[in-house]
């Protein structure tokens, strides 16, 4: 393959500027070195060999440079699975040498590029982490943090769909070449460059969504991987890209800086709330697939651990959410149902964390006008893996206290709907119910999948997974669980009534609205319950009198209602 001396002299170029002149990019200088590293040598035509450095922070100086790369694995192979099951004695004789031509082709053009940056190391997941090894995977995996932001340099394989299609080989490029197209005979200037314009755009919302059309960018991992990182090298299928901590260029000459850069607002050059950064953080996380369930939460811990260095170190960071914010963040609601992007299981997360749902997710907590806090932690029991508090928690229970109200959840087969009806008088002083349905609001089937639901502009109804009928520990009723092999909502049993509870968690002054979760009780441990949804409703407006009744003030109505609320404590796992 003819190497693209061009993008990577751009490279060389874009690394240099920036390593002379950007203090920004200065000031996060300092070396962590990995457990392991990849020796590259400089010799790209004649060396075949590679060498991995077991130790590396032992064994090298502490100002060794090293490249890392990101990059998408693809659908699964024999010598895949082979490379992602390799023990800690597997990758110790790749110290001695290995070869580079067996390596697939994302690990080849990678080693292409670090040497022809004139860096003598590469960091590649898959050869400097025993993956094969779950206690080794738990504690490096959540290291990632220090692996990039101590990276000399990122290489993004953007256009890669798997670690076997080539990023150096740029089938497009021809796009961007120029055309001479001569000089006028009566003019002394110089000779005329044409070339077709590029159809990419780098004014995307978010940066690293510059390539969102490209492969890279639905993987879960790489969204820490670059934010993480001081130097991101974007390789397109046309054109190189260059980000850094105060620059964005690229080769196409048409680029503007993002006008709403994720970026800029996770390392604080935007000033942003916390709690709205890790939110937009999460939401554009989990657009992403992973190819591991178990990866949710250590495959966005570095992030996680980079927010927590910079807040305060009261600050606990609980499966996915915070102490400080932890009211807020409960506030998460799947944001469409699509396709699962793996299989889930009960232990991959508690139901009150987005991090058990299994698609995108968004948060209802506004960020104009205050709020009122409802409900509030009360405590947290959390038992954590080797992967430490950023890692998956083995169990985590919270108590949380606030005002509810009972519900309940009725399946009706002949109309293929499921019901949540509030319970007795009560349905008719709910300040939020309409009043054409003021007791029972349905949920309609949608090409028979049933999740997501929208009742009018006013009430959005959201069920975290399909739902299946349980026993209560106790064997005295019922109660519902997730169904997570279910494709769509069957009945499964809803065939008699469940009773649930409304959980209010907080009121937005902003927007006018209220949120709550839907409650119901554990069917493994007693005096429990799980999250199973989220309710929000808007509660401006007036309520008008009719025939002479009287009228209510939206805050009366809310005082009469909240003061007919039962606030307890619920323990939720």
């Amino acid at each position: 393959m003819d190497l693209p001396n061009g993008p990577l002299e751009y490279a060389a170029a874009a690394i240099q500027n920036c390593a002379r002149n950007h203090q920004s990019c200065k000031a996060q200088s300092q070396t962590t070195l990995p457990k392991r590293l990849i020796e590259v040598t400089s010799v790209p035509e004649q060396d075949d060999t590679l060498r991995l450095i077991e130790e590396a922070a032992s064994v090298l100086p502490s100002d060794s440079q090293y490249a890392a790369l990101s990059y998408c694995w693809g659908p699964a192979t024999d010598v895949k699975s082979a490379m992602l099951s390799k023990t800690q004695a597997d990758l110790s004789e790749f110290s001695v040498g290995f070869s580079l031509s067996k390596l697939p082709a994302v690990f080849r053009d990678a080693v292409i590029t670090t040497r022809l940056l004139k860096i003598r190391y590469l960091w590649i997941d898959a050869l400097c982490i025993a993956q094969g090894d779950p206690d080794e995977w738990s504690r490096e995996s959540v290291k990632m943090r220090d692996v990039y932001s101590s990276a000399y340099v990122t290489i993004v394989a953007a256009s890669s769909a798997s670690c076997d299609e080539s990023f150096l080989a740029m089938p497009h490029r021809f796009f961007i070449e120029g055309f001479k197209l001569g000089r006028h005979p009566e003019s002394m200037d110089g000779d005329v460059f044409v070339r077709l314009r590029s159809s990419h755009s780098h004014d995307g919302q978010y940066l690293p969504d510059t390539f969102m059309k490209y492969p890279v960018d639905d993987r879960g991992w790489v969204l820490q991987e670059v934010l993480l990182s001081r130097r991101v090298l974007h390789f397109g299928h046309h054109c190189l890209a260059y980000s850094c901590l105060e620059s964005f260029t690229c080769e196409c000459s048409e680029c503007r800086r993002p006008t709403i850069n994720l970026r800029e607002s996770f390392t604080g050059q935007v000033q942003l709330a916390s709690v709205t950064v890790w939110h937009m953080l999460v939401q554009n996380y989990t657009r992403r697939q992973l190819t591991v369930a178990r990866d949710k939460l250590p495959a966005i811990a570095g992030l996680a651990a980079y927010l927590k260095s910079r807040g305060s170190p009261d600050n606990a960071y609980i499966a996915g959410l915070w102490t400080d914010s932890f009211v807020r963040d409960l506030t998460w609601h799947r944001e469409s149902l699509g396709k699962r992007h793996v299989p889930l299981m009960q232990t991959d997360g508690p139901s009150w964390s987005w991090v058990s749902a299994d698609s995108e997710v968004d948060s209802w907590a506004g960020d104009r006008g205050g709020y009122i806090a409802h409900t509030k932690l009360v405590d947290c029991t959390c038992h954590y893996g080797t992967g430490g508090e950023f890692g998956l928690p083995e169990s985590a229970v919270i108590t949380l206290e606030g005002p509810a109200c009972p519900l309940r959840l009725v399946w009706d087969p002949q109309h293929a709907t499921i019901q949540l009806v509030a319970h007795g008088s009560l349905a008719k002083s709910l300040p939020f119910w309409n009043r054409r349905h003021s007791k029972v609001h349905t949920l309609k089937q949608n090409n028979s999948s049933l999740q997501f639901y929208n009742f009018s502009d006013d009430i959005e109804i959201n069920l975290d997974h399909p739902l299946e009928v349980a026993f209560l520990p106790d064997g005295t009723g019922r109660t519902v669980r997730p169904n997570l092999g279910a494709p769509t909502f069957e009945s499964h049993g809803l065939d008699a009534m469940v009773d649930l509870l409304l959980l209010l968690v907080e009121e937005q002054w902003g927007d006018w609205y209220a949120f709550f979760l839907i409650l119901a009780k554990s069917d493994t441990h007693e005096q429990r319950y799980i999250r199973i949804g989220a309710f929000w409703r808007r509660i401006d407006g007036r309520h008008h009198g009719f025939m002479g009744m009287k009228c209510y003030s939206r805050e009366e109505r809310w005082s009469r209602w909240l003061a007919s609320m039962e606030t307890k404590q619920f323990v939720l796992t």
